[in-house]
């Protein structure tokens, strides 16, 4: 049984695919790229071990904007997001789970056909 549906009876609402795609984290002119661990159109996970610390990556800005490389051939994903959580997984890897707060325009709609195209 899910942890959602432990914590509040019911399964996640968003189909979540498990895929590594370049993630660009840009803060305050500055850029860092980490990698997503899963996807769905409401959030992502992604490894943050090559960064020293949440608040170094996010700059100490509560919203972060992030472009996701859906596709190599075309612009990034833009998408405002909020650092949720952070923990070590298996292996010592630094995750963080990020919330989707606002996208660009054109953005959203390109992720969920990304994530319908790729999820089962």
């Amino acid at each position: 049984m899910s942890w959602i549906r432990k914590l509040f009876g019911k399964d996640r609402r968003k189909l979540r695919i498990d895929v590594e795609l370049p993630v660009m984290v840009e803060t305050g002119g500055d850029q860092k790229i980490c990698r997503s661990q899963d996807l769905s159109e409401s959030g992502l996970r992604m490894d943050i071990a090559e960064v020293p610390s949440l608040s170094e990556l996010t700059g100490g800005n509560r919203d972060v904007i992030l472009g996701i490389v859906i596709r190599e051939d075309e612009e990034p994903v833009q998408v405002l997001a909020e650092p949720i959580w952070t923990g070590k997984k298996e292996g010592g890897v630094h995750s963080s789970g990020w919330m989707f707060c606002e996208f660009t325009p054109g953005s959203k709609e390109r992720l969920v056909k990304y994530i319908k195209s790729h999820g089962s």
